[in-house]
C-alpha cells in the first residue's frame, strides 16, 4: 500500500502559511520536516501531509477561512502553473493536465479522474485508495483548488458543485468563459518540480503541448518499444502501483516488474520516477 506523496505536494500549504505569518513552531510541531528540509526531501508521509494540512486550516480559522486563504493564494503558491498559461490552450487542457497527470503522480495514495462534459463543464472524481486514511481536509481544499485554478490564467473562478464523503468528492465544474485562447502554443517547455531525486537532483516535468503526436507514441518511437511494454508504460506514467498495473492488463506483478525493468533500461533511466519525469519531458 502506498501511504506517501510528492514532497511537492507540501510545499503548498508550507508556503501559504508561512506567506500568511502562521507560527511555524505549531506548524511543523512533531513533523519530521520544518520549511527549510522539506525542499530536500523526496517524498513526506500521507499522514504528516494530512497533519500540515489539517494545521493550515485551523490556523485560517476553519473550513470557510481556509477556503478564502486558498483563493487569495493558491495560484500564486504553485508558480509552475502559472507559468503554463504560455504553453496551455485553455482552461480545460490546465484542469486535464492537472488531474490527468501532474496530481495521480503526485499523490499515488489518491485516485483522480476526469471527464470532459462538454465546451465549458468538466467532472473531476478523487477517492482514497484501499486502506488509505481519509481526510476530509484534503477533499475541502481540494475544492478551493478546483474553483480557482483558472486564475493561473488570468481569468475568473470557476463555478464547482461538489458531492463529498469522509473519502470520496465528485464535482461538477463549470468553467469561466473565454472569448480567446488563453495563449498561443509556443515552443518554450515549462517545468514542474516533483520532489527532490535520491543524490540530490530535481525531479521535474516539463509540460509542452506543441506536437500533435501524443507522449506514448513518442515514447514508444524514441524508446523502440513493443506493444506490450507501451500498455505498461501507458498505466506506470499515471503514476499507479505494479499491482494496479498488473489488474489493469490482466497480468502477474512479476511480469510488470520485468517490463518496467526493460522499460528503465531503454529508457536509460535507474528510477521509476526519472522514468515518469522522462516520460513526460517529450525529449
Amino acid at each position: 500500500m502506498v501511504t506517501e506523496v510528492w514532497a511537492r505536494a507540501a510545499w503548498i500549504p508550507v508556503d501559504i502559511a508561512r506567506g500568511q505569518g502562521y507560527p511555524e513552531a505549531e506548524l511543523f510541531a512533531g513533523l519530521p520536516f520544518d520549511a527549510a528540509s522539506i525542499r530536500r526531501m523526496r517524498r513526506v508521509q500521507w499522514t504528516d501531509y494530512c497533519l500540515l494540512l489539517e494545521r493550515v486550516e485551523a490556523m485560517a480559522g476553519g473550513p470557510e477561512g481556509c477556503a478564502a486563504l486558498l483563493a487569495r493564494s493558491y495560484h500564486r503558491a504553485v508558480p509552475e502553473l502559472a507559468s503554463v498559461r504560455r504553453a496551455i490552450l485553455s482552461p480545460k487542457a490546465m484542469y486535464r493536465l492537472v488531474y490527468e497527470v501532474v496530481n495521480p503522480i503526485l499523490f499515488p495514495c489518491v485516485a483522480f479522474t476526469y471527464q470532459d462534459l462538454g465546451p465549458r463543464h468538466i467532472c473531476i472524481e478523487t477517492w482514497m485508495r484501499p486502506g488509505v486514511p481519509p481526510s476530509a481536509t484534503l477533499l475541502r481544499t481540494s475544492h478551493a483548488a478546483l474553483a480557482n485554478m483558472p486564475l493561473h490564467l488570468g481569468l475568473p473562478p470557476a463555478e464547482v458543485v461538489a458531492t463529498v464523503t469522509k473519502d470520496y468528492a465528485h464535482w461538477e465544474v463549470t468553467l469561466p468563459p473565454s472569448a480567446t485562447l488563453v495563449g498561443r502554443v509556443t515552443r518554450a517547455v515549462r517545468s514542474i518540480v516533483l520532489g527532490v531525486d535520491d543524490d540530490g537532483t530535481e525531479l521535474r516535468f516539463r509540460v509542452d503541448d506543441t506536437a500533435d503526436e501524443s507522449p506514448l507514441e513518442r515514447a514508444t518511437a524514441r524508446w523502440r518499444l513493443t506493444k506490450r511494454q507501451a500498455q505498461v508504460l501507458a498505466v506506470v506514467v499515471h503514476g499507479k502501483s505494479n499491482k494496479e498495473v498488473a489488474d489493469e492488463l490482466h497480468c502477474a506483478e512479476n511480469t510488470v516488474e520485468l517490463h518496467i525493468t526493460q522499460l528503465l533500461r531503454r529508457a536509460g533511466v535507474k528510477s521509476r520516477a526519472e522514468l515518469i519525469a522522462h516520460y513526460w519531458t517529450h525529449r
